[in-house]
């Protein structure tokens, strides 16, 4: 799926996604206001199981927030 939206556009997590999610993901501030399940320290394994999941979810309810160069 792909959504546009201004600069920005929703789609479906790629694989390719995982080094940014995981460098996102890390962050204190972003942990902090999650749930408890949210792991800390956000690894790259964390963000590719994380990928994972959601391709395996039907239906699709999960998406990437990513500009339109993604």
């Amino acid at each position: 799926m792909r959504i546009e939206m201004g600069d920005f556009l929703l789609r479906d997590w790629r694989s390719e996604d995982a080094p940014g999610l995981a460098r996102y993901a890390d962050n204190y501030k972003i942990w902090a206001n999650l749930r408890d399940a949210f792991p800390r320290p956000y690894r790259l394994e964390d963000a590719r199981a994380f990928i994972t999941r959601v391709h395996a979810e039907q239906p699709v309810t999960v998406f990437a927030i990513a500009d339109k160069k993604s």
